[in-house]
Protein backbone atom coordinates (compact mmCIF):
# COMPACT_ATOMS: atom_id res chain seq x y z
CA UNK A 1 0.00 0.00 0.00
CA UNK A 2 2.83 2.26 1.24
CA UNK A 3 4.50 1.64 -2.56
CA UNK A 4 1.08 2.92 -4.14
CA UNK A 5 0.73 6.14 -2.36
CA UNK A 6 4.40 6.44 -3.24
CA UNK A 7 4.21 5.77 -6.53
CA UNK A 8 0.91 8.25 -6.89
CA UNK A 9 2.67 11.24 -5.59
CA UNK A 10 5.53 10.20 -7.96
CA UNK A 11 3.85 10.39 -10.36
CA UNK A 12 2.18 13.60 -9.67
CA UNK A 13 4.85 15.38 -8.98
CA UNK A 14 6.42 14.90 -12.44
CA UNK A 15 3.58 15.53 -13.74
CA UNK A 16 2.85 19.06 -12.62
CA UNK A 17 6.47 20.05 -12.83
CA UNK A 18 6.65 19.19 -16.59
CA UNK A 19 4.30 21.93 -16.95
CA UNK A 20 6.84 24.86 -15.66
CA UNK A 21 9.33 25.80 -18.12
CA UNK A 22 12.69 27.74 -16.90
CA UNK A 23 14.33 30.00 -19.76
CA UNK A 24 16.60 27.71 -19.99
CA UNK A 25 14.13 24.97 -21.51
CA UNK A 26 13.13 26.78 -24.56
CA UNK A 27 13.66 26.12 -27.60
CA UNK A 28 14.26 28.27 -31.11
CA UNK A 29 11.44 28.32 -33.66
CA UNK A 30 9.07 27.19 -31.42
CA UNK A 31 5.90 28.66 -30.20
CA UNK A 32 5.19 28.99 -26.81
CA UNK A 33 2.00 31.59 -24.32
CA UNK A 34 2.37 34.33 -21.94
CA UNK A 35 1.55 32.95 -18.70
CA UNK A 36 0.31 36.80 -17.63
CA UNK A 37 -0.95 40.03 -18.93
CA UNK A 38 1.18 42.24 -19.88
CA UNK A 39 0.37 45.41 -19.31
CA UNK A 40 2.44 48.29 -21.40
CA UNK A 41 -0.41 51.34 -21.08
CA UNK A 42 -3.81 52.24 -20.13
CA UNK A 43 -4.50 51.38 -23.56
CA UNK A 44 -2.61 48.55 -24.87
CA UNK A 45 -1.80 45.09 -23.07
CA UNK A 46 -1.08 41.47 -24.02
CA UNK A 47 -3.35 39.12 -22.35
CA UNK A 48 -2.35 35.84 -20.61
CA UNK A 49 -2.06 33.00 -23.35
CA UNK A 50 -1.62 35.47 -26.00
CA UNK A 51 0.91 33.50 -28.70
CA UNK A 52 4.55 33.77 -28.76
CA UNK A 53 7.32 32.52 -31.12
CA UNK A 54 11.00 32.53 -29.11
CA UNK A 55 13.72 33.23 -31.16
CA UNK A 56 16.87 33.64 -29.52
CA UNK A 57 18.01 34.33 -25.34
CA UNK A 58 21.16 36.76 -26.09
CA UNK A 59 23.57 37.37 -23.16
CA UNK A 60 23.74 41.29 -22.39
CA UNK A 61 27.54 40.64 -20.89
CA UNK A 62 29.45 42.60 -19.07
CA UNK A 63 25.67 43.30 -17.44
CA UNK A 64 24.29 40.64 -15.36
CA UNK A 65 21.09 39.92 -18.10
CA UNK A 66 19.72 38.08 -20.77
CA UNK A 67 17.14 39.21 -23.12
CA UNK A 68 14.60 36.98 -25.41
CA UNK A 69 14.07 37.74 -28.61
CA UNK A 70 10.11 36.64 -29.53
CA UNK A 71 7.89 37.65 -31.85
CA UNK A 72 3.77 37.53 -31.26
CA UNK A 73 2.04 35.27 -33.14
CA UNK A 74 -0.45 35.77 -34.65
CA UNK A 75 0.15 39.42 -35.12
CA UNK A 76 -2.55 41.62 -34.40
CA UNK A 77 -3.37 44.57 -36.97
CA UNK A 78 -3.99 47.34 -34.62
CA UNK A 79 -0.36 47.05 -32.82
CA UNK A 80 1.45 45.82 -35.60
CA UNK A 81 2.84 49.54 -35.96
CA UNK A 82 3.03 49.90 -32.55
CA UNK A 83 5.54 49.98 -30.07
CA UNK A 84 5.73 50.38 -26.35
CA UNK A 85 8.13 51.37 -23.31
CA UNK A 86 9.06 48.91 -21.04
CA UNK A 87 6.29 46.98 -18.98
CA UNK A 88 7.44 45.10 -15.83
CA UNK A 89 5.89 41.52 -14.98
CA UNK A 90 7.22 40.36 -11.95
CA UNK A 91 11.44 40.56 -12.24
CA UNK A 92 11.03 40.49 -16.19
CA UNK A 93 11.04 43.70 -18.07
CA UNK A 94 8.82 43.17 -21.67
CA UNK A 95 9.04 46.20 -24.58
CA UNK A 96 7.20 45.83 -27.87
CA UNK A 97 8.79 46.86 -30.84
CA UNK A 98 7.61 47.68 -34.13
CA UNK A 99 5.95 44.60 -36.02
CA UNK A 100 5.21 43.03 -32.91
CA UNK A 101 8.45 41.45 -32.40
CA UNK A 102 9.45 41.47 -28.02
CA UNK A 103 12.24 41.79 -25.99
CA UNK A 104 11.90 40.43 -22.89
CA UNK A 105 14.69 41.19 -20.41
CA UNK A 106 15.59 38.88 -17.01
CA UNK A 107 18.31 39.15 -14.40
CA UNK A 108 20.78 36.03 -14.81
CA UNK A 109 19.75 34.95 -11.70
CA UNK A 110 16.75 34.53 -12.99
CA UNK A 111 17.12 31.92 -15.78
CA UNK A 112 16.07 29.26 -14.05
CA UNK A 113 13.44 30.96 -12.80
CA UNK A 114 9.84 30.08 -14.05
CA UNK A 115 10.19 31.83 -17.13
CA UNK A 116 6.59 34.40 -18.62
CA UNK A 117 6.48 32.04 -21.26
CA UNK A 118 4.48 28.38 -21.23
CA UNK A 119 3.83 25.55 -23.87
CA UNK A 120 1.00 25.87 -25.88
CA UNK A 121 -1.06 22.70 -25.04
CA UNK A 122 -1.64 24.73 -21.53
CA UNK A 123 -4.18 27.11 -21.22
CA UNK A 124 -4.42 29.51 -24.88
CA UNK A 125 -6.81 32.35 -24.88
CA UNK A 126 -6.39 35.25 -28.01
CA UNK A 127 -6.67 38.70 -28.52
Amino acid sequence: MFLRIFLFFTVLSHVSNAQILTWDDLEVGKKYSLTAPVVFDSILSLPKGAGVKFFDLVSLSPVPAFMVEASLEPCPAPIRHQARPMAIVGPYGVELKRGCFLEIYLETRHYYSKSLLQSLNQTRRGF
